[in-house]
């Protein structure tokens, strides 16, 4: 959960019970893929906040983690996950993030796979003037939700229902 945290919004200075919170489980032995998923987000933490000297560090340790030990890519595993999200995503679990949505019913997610043309089709709608294109929402890629531990631990769809809620409020906020 700390790693999605930190990957889908700004850190600042009054996130110190979130910084405690990683500092805790990085005191204790975890399991490889946890500490370096840790080490990525306090590396985001501190660049966030301009302590880049101290992101370095943590960006430098989680990627001598990933190296090292790298993680094993599981075709089989990763076809699994997406499954899991193509029927996790339905008319359910949209109902139930309804509320977290936007009320005007103008708003449209472009989403797909990686390489398949939603960021061009996203700048075409962009280009009218009645149109505001928000963005690439990059930790939303759902291969990197699928890769991600804290699924194991708090379940697909409340992983997906937080992310889902922190972009929409993040995108309706004035520039």
């Amino acid at each position: 959960m700390f790693f999605s945290i930190a990957t889908n919004r700004k850190m600042t200075r009054d996130d110190t019970a979130w910084l405690a919170g990683v500092e805790a489980l990085l005191a204790q032995r975890l399991p490889l893929g946890h500490e370096t998923g840790l080490r990525y987000a306090l590396g985001k933490y501190f660049d966030d906040i301009g302590q880049y000297d101290q992101a370095f560090g943590n960006y430098r340790q989680a990627n001598e983690l990933a190296k090292r030990y790298g993680s094993n890519y599981d075709r089989a595993k990763l076809a699994e996950r997406v499954d899991e999200i193509i029927l996790s995503v339905d008319a359910t679990f949209m109902r139930r993030c309804r509320p977290q949505a936007s009320t005007s019913e103008l708003p449209v997610f472009i989403v797909g796979m990686p390489r398949s043309g939603t960021s061009l089709t996203e700048q075409i709608l962009a280009s009218h003037p009645a149109v505001f294109g928000a963005g690439e929402a990059v930790e939303h890629r759902f291969g990197a939700i699928a890769h991600h531990d804290d699924v194991a631990v708090h379940g697909l769809n409340v992983l997906l229902e937080l992310q889902a809620g922190e972009y929409v409020e993040r995108t309706l906020q004035p520039a």
